[in-house]
C-alpha cells in the first residue's frame, strides 16, 4: 500500500480505512508522509532531532492499530521537538542558510500545526487557509454547518436576571472566518399563578 491510498491527497489521515501494511511497507508510507511536510525536512537537519524516531513511531502505530491515523502526530511530535530545540539552542538563532535567515526563523516560519492540512500556505507559523476552509490548520470546510451539540442552560434565560441577548451554543466546527448565522425563535414564557 502506498502513502497516497493510506493518506488522502490533503495531507490528512484517512482515520475510517483499515490498513493492512508490513513493516517495509509502513516504512515507506511513514518516510515519504514525513517527506511531504517542509517543516520535517527542515528539522531533520536540527542538531539533538532525530528524525527516525517519528518514522519508527509512525510505523510502530501503524503496525499495532493497523490504521494511519496517527501519522499526524508522529509528525508533529517531532515538530515539537524541532521547536523546544530551536527555542534553547542559540547557535540556531545566529546561523544563517543561503537566504540569510537563521534555522529558528526558518522553522519558526514553516512550522504550522499539521501542516495546514494541505488546505493552506504556512506564513511566520500560522495558516492561511486556502478559499472555503478555516481554523487554526485549515481543517474546517466552511461550506458545511458546524455540529450543534446543544444550546448552554437549555437556551432558557431568566429575563428578571439577565439581559437575554444571546445564547451559547456547544458544537464543533465553529471558526471566526466568514459570516456564520444562527436563527433561532425567540419564545416568552409568563408566569403563571
Amino acid at each position: 500500500m502506498s502513502i497516497h491510498e493510506a493518506v488522502d491527497g490533503t495531507g490528512s489521515t484517512d482515520i475510517n480505512t483499515s490498513v493492512y501494511m508490513t513493516e517495509e511497507e509502513a516504512i515507506t508510507s511513514c518516510t515519504e508522509f514525513m517527506d511531504q511536510s517542509p517543516s520535517f525536512k527542515v528539522c531533520k537537519d536540527v542538531p539533538n532531532v532525530d528524525p527516525n524516531i517519528a518514522i519508527n513511531t509512525c510505523v510502530l502505530d501503524i503496525l499495532l492499530t493497523n490504521s494511519t491515523q496517527w501519522m499526524i502526530d508522529a509528525r508533529e511530535g517531532i515538530k515539537g521537538k524541532c521547536l523546544a530545540e530551536v527555542r534553547v539552542n542559540a547557535t540556531l538563532q545566529n546561523e544563517t542558510e543561503s537566504g540569510g535567515a537563521s534555522i529558528a526563523e526558518i522553522v519558526k516560519n514553516i512550522s504550522c500545526i499539521n501542516d495546514c492540512l494541505g488546505k493552506g500556505k504556512c506564513q511566520n507559523g500560522s495558516c492561511v487557509c486556502e478559499m472555503g476552509f478555516g481554523g487554526g490548520d485549515c481543517g474546517i470546510d466552511l461550506s458545511i454547518p458546524p455540529i450543534i451539540y446543544g444550546i448552554v442552560d437549555s437556551g432558557l434565560c431568566d429575563l428578571e436576571l439577565l439581559s437575554c441577548t444571546s445564547a451559547n451554543l456547544e458544537g464543533d466546527g465553529f471558526t471566526s472566518e466568514g459570516n456564520p448565522t444562527c436563527r433561532m425563535r425567540t419564545f416568552h414564557l409568563l408566569k403563571s399563578y
